[in-house]
Formats: C-alpha cells, sequence, structure tokens
C-alpha cells in the first residue's frame, strides 16, 4: 500500500509530522486516527478511503502522534486530542475549510475525548470499531482484576506515570493509561456494553458534532453477548449527534474483506454527503 503525497510537520518542537494524499489543493480534508500500536498505513481500506473521499473533493491526511506505534503506553487520550487540536490549528492556517476526523478502534476513542473535550472544533467525526478495550483485555486476561488493582493502587499513590510491570505488559505502559484502557469508568471506557444508560448519557453529555459509529460483524475485538446494533442504538440514544449506525457485515476489526471495505466506503460516502447537505 503505496500514496502519492506530502508529508510536513505540523509541530515543529515536538516533530510531529503528517502525510496528505488524494485532493491535495481541496479545502475540505478528512484527517485519519489509528489504533493502538499503529502507524501510518495501519488499516488495509486506506487506499479504498483515498479513492472516496477523493471522489468527494476531500484530500486524506495521516497523522502522526505521539501515541504512534509502542509510544500509546506513555501517552494519552488527552495528549491525542491535544495534538489534533495543534494539527487543526495548522490547517486551517494553511486553507482547510472543512475537517472530518475517521478513527479506527482506539482512535474511536481520541475522537470522542476531542469531540468533548477538544478546544478546536472540527465538522464530523467518523468512528469505525469502537469497541470496549476494557471488556476484551477482560477477556483475554485471568489476571485482570489483578492488573487493574495494581495500576488503579499506583496511581492513588501519585505513582500514575511509573511504569507497569513488563511481567503484565511487553509493551511499556504507564498505570495512568493502563487505568485509561483497562479500569472501569476509565477515561477510555466509552463504547463498553455493560455501562448502564445513566452512564453513557453522562459520558455523552457535550458532545455535539455529527458522528457516525460502525461496527463490523466479525469484530474480534468485540467482546460481548449483546447485539451489536443494540449497543450503537443506545449510544444514539445517549447522543442524539450520532447521526449514524451501522454494522458491516464480512467485516472484521480492521476490516480485511474487500467486499465489506466496499460497504465500509459506501458508508463514508453517505456520511459526507449528509454533512455537505447541512453545510448547503
Amino acid at each position: 500500500m503505496q500514496f502519492n503525497g506530502k508529508l510536513f510537520t505540523y509541530h515543529e518542537e515536538l516533530r510531529l509530522t503528517a502525510f496528505e494524499s488524494g485532493a491535495l489543493d481541496s479545502n475540505k480534508t478528512i484527517v485519519f486516527l489509528e489504533g493502538l500500536g499503529d502507524g501510518y498505513n495501519g488499516v488495509p481500506y486506506l487506499t479504498k478511503l483515498n479513492d472516496t473521499v477523493t471522489k468527494h473533493g476531500y484530500s486524506l491526511i495521516q497523522m502522526q502522534t505521539t501515541s504512534f506505534y509502542n509510544g500509546y503506553g506513555l501517552s494519552s487520550v488527552s495528549n491525542d486530542s491535544e495534538e489534533l487540536d495543534y494539527l487543526v490549528d495548522y490547517l486551517r492556517q494553511h486553507g482547510k475549510a472543512r475537517i472530518v476526523v475517521m478513527g479506527h478502534s482506539t482512535g474511536c476513542q481520541d475522537c470522542y475525548w476531542h469531540s468533548k473535550y477538544g478546544e478546536r472544533q472540527v465538522d464530523g467525526y467518523i468512528l469505525q470499531a469502537p469497541v470496549s478495550d476494557r471488556q476484551y483485555y477482560w477477556d483475554q486476561c485471568e489476571e485482570h482484576d489483578n492488573h487493574v488493582y495494581l495500576a488503579e493502587t499506583m496511581c492513588e499513590q501519585g505513582r500514575g506515570s511509573d511504569w507497569m510491570p513488563q511481567s503484565i505488559s511487553a509493551v511499556p505502559i504507564t498505570a495512568d493509561r493502563f487505568c485509561s484502557l483497562y479500569s472501569d469508568l476509565g477515561d477510555e471506557d466509552v463504547f463498553s456494553t455493560d455501562l448502564p444508560n445513566s452512564d453513557l448519557k453522562a459520558l455523552y453529555e457535550g458532545v455535539k458534532q455529527p458522528m457516525m459509529l460502525v461496527h463490523g460483524q466479525q469484530d474480534e475485538y468485540y467482546k460481548s453477548s449483546m447485539d451489536q446494533m443494540v449497543m450503537l442504538q443506545r449510544l444514539q440514544q445517549a447522543c442524539p449527534a450520532i447521526q449514524k449506525i451501522a454494522v458491516v457485515p464480512g467485516a472484521n476489526h480492521k476490516v480485511f474483506d474487500p467486499q465489506a471495505q466496499d460497504a465500509l466506503m459506501d458508508l463514508v460516502s453517505s456520511f459526507l454527503d449528509t454533512l455537505e447537505t447541512s453545510w448547503n
């Protein structure tokens, strides 16, 4: 997978870069946020996404954050949101009038956080694979209670910036980030199916920019007996800004299946059409 475009630095001091492809001269762009442990070209559907947004007159920007690859263990969703603000400032200064943010996996948590706490407004968000890291971890790790208890204890003792033991995580991760990802109602626990409606309503209060949430029917990271569409409907009821919801047949977490990718692109096109109509 390769793209023609331009690499640019959007924050000199932090040496943060982004790569723009597609309709480079457009005043509209889609900013793409990768999932946990990923970097540039992290999902297989980016070529089709580039082609799709280009047809709508957008460029595609893949954004580097300090969370790239294994950097997530020392970072946070609030830091990702701040860096997205830096990029939005840069893009506005360089003539981008319309900015839509699309997140994959943990990038969905970044979208949520920015929509609620970000200082720079964008025009909409697309969340692909908004699944619960907490529920996945609790499903996969028998020692999850002990691990979370250790992380929470470290945070209570003022040692949240200290590393968790290597026996718990091969990727260096602070107790703060561990709690954010895996604690009940941690900062990133915003998609879990076991959250009551009252918690969902409180979590999504203040989220006002248009959103689309898209699950994959065969997402291997979705660990719940609740039907995916039922969960999406619960989120939509808690947050009227969620304008479109969908479950893509045949799609796993990263959407490897070509037909599922086409279905995802149709949804992206539909959401962009909806945004364009609201702007006119």
